[in-house]
């Protein structure tokens, strides 16, 4: 009697587990690629783009020359969240999670279709996330998530700690 009571939720919960599907992931590990898909995502595009919604989190002295001043800035949009570096000899995004069509990759956007995005990289369709570093030095990754064959976000991460880099 004790069985037939635990049947029911074991034959409901049979389904659900066998829905959440774990992603499939291709990892590139190619420059040109890499190189083609941040054009446009450069870090002085994107300090121009967020300008409003920037805040200052942090101002340090930079390591290699006192004098000047590094200043961490970060953008927390509802769609987008971004940190940045800078000083005034240049600006280096550190991390990014973008999931507005604000930002383009190699002229495609969030929402885009994965067959478009696929055809345009010459990239096979079989995926669910598409991570690219960009190459031999593999400091940076690229990660495009697609739900329901359309491009829900791109995430821009850095593999190794650049402040530990001399």
């Amino acid at each position: 009697m004790r069985y037939l009571l635990l049947l029911p939720g074991y034959l409901l919960g049979r389904p659900a587990s066998a829905q959440a599907v774990k992603p499939r992931v291709l990892k590139l590990h190619n420059g040109m690629l890499f190189e083609k898909l941040v054009t446009g995502f450069d870090a002085q595009h994107l300090l121009r783009a967020y300008r409003p919604n920037l805040k200052l989190l942090q101002v340090k002295p930079n390591r290699q020359d006192p004098a000047v001043k590094d200043s961490l800035l970060q953008v927390k949009t509802p769609a987008d969240n971004l940190t940045l570096s800078k000083n005034r000899y240049k600006v280096l995004l550190r991390r990014a999670t973008i999931t507005s069509t604000k930002v383009s990759f190699a002229r495609m956007r969030v929402g885009v279709t994965q067959e478009t995005f696929c055809s345009t990289l010459h990239l096979k369709p079989n995926y669910t996330q598409y991570a690219l570093t960009d190459g031999v030095e593999n400091f940076v990754q690229l990660t495009f998530a697609f739900v329901a064959s359309k491009l829900q976000s791109v995430e821009y991460k850095e593999l190794i700690d650049m402040d530990t880099i001399e």
